[in-house]
């Protein structure tokens, strides 16, 4: 089945009548949908997921591929959907690897109902946090214990490096809501902002096996640029979903922000494509 077939039959379960355009997106889809069409469809990239569908591939899935883009940053106003977005997406990971391919770290620091509390399947999650320095001592651990060593130690010849053998092990997904309220540095007592450790080792993502998808509200968007979250995954070279947002800021040069519904998004690939998409509803319907 082509992606023509393939975005019919998800118009069809998403309940889009024959007169609609294919290329004007339903008003709700639901994510079993997507999985189950990827479960069946499958192209050559074993590693990506698809939590959505977009105009662009004919109401056909869009398959994030996380050797373009290890992570996704979320950005929208309250009620966009952006939650249920980081949802969906653990969902889709879930759906898409094994527990010993992948594991999830959840930073939840608002504890929304339905959220990423709820999400959760055997053997998945590796830690779930939402107390400050629980998330700062989680992500640390992560950070200092998992992914550092991943790295080549300093020093090494061409030679030794040629004969270093690839890291094993899962690659770990960390899930962060709201990264807006994740604490900056504290003068006193002195402490370094929560999650600081794992910034420049988004830089490296791709060589250690990291993927960070993360939402922020974006009410103050002129602040975005200086937030460190921002910095890092921008300086990661990740995709990036705006939501809803106000249309007199600007995306890039060419593109403006829009008024969106939620669930609606448009998301900017790694290369700077743009596409117009919806987010597939979860099994665990996630806050606004």
């Amino acid at each position: 089945m082509g992606i023509t077939d393939v975005g019919a039959r998800i118009a069809d379960v998403a309940g889009v009548t024959k007169h609609a355009s294919l290329q004007r997106l339903p008003q709700r889809v639901e994510l079993s949908a997507i999985v189950e069409h990827e479960a069946v469809h499958q192209g050559g990239d074993d590693l990506s997921i698809a939590f959505a569908i977009g105009e662009r591939h004919e109401l056909g899935p869009v398959p994030i591929k996380l050797r373009e883009s290890p992570g996704l940053m979320i950005l929208g106003r309250q009620g966009c959907g952006k939650t249920t977005a980081l949802v969906a997406i653990g969902e889709a990971v879930m759906n898409r690897f094994s527990p010993q391919q992948a594991q999830l770290t959840l930073i939840d620091p608002k504890t929304a109902p339905h959220g990423l509390r709820d999400l959760h399947a055997p053997g998945y999650v590796r830690a779930y946090a939402y107390d400050q320095d629980e998330i700062d001592e989680v992500i640390t651990e992560l950070a200092q214990q998992i992914l550092l060593p991943r790295l080549p130690p300093k020093g090494l010849s061409q030679e030794e490096l040629r004969a270093l053998k690839p890291w094993e092990g899962p690659r770990h997904f960390v899930l962060i809501d709201d990264v807006q309220d994740l604490r900056p540095a504290q003068s006193y007592p002195q402490k370094p902002p929560v999650g600081a450790a794992l910034w420049k080792l988004m830089e490296r993502a791709r060589q250690v096996g990291l993927h960070v998808f993360s939402t922020r509200n974006s009410a103050n968007w002129a602040t975005m640029p200086m937030d460190p979250w921002v910095k890092s995954q921008t300086s990661a070279k990740v995709a990036q979903l705006y939501m809803d947002n106000d249309p007199q800021n600007r995306i890039n040069r060419s593109v403006r922000a829009q008024t969106l519904p939620p669930g609606r998004g448009l998301l900017v690939g790694a290369d700077g494509d743009v596409e117009g998409i919806l987010v597939g509803y979860p099994s665990v319907p996630g806050e606004q």
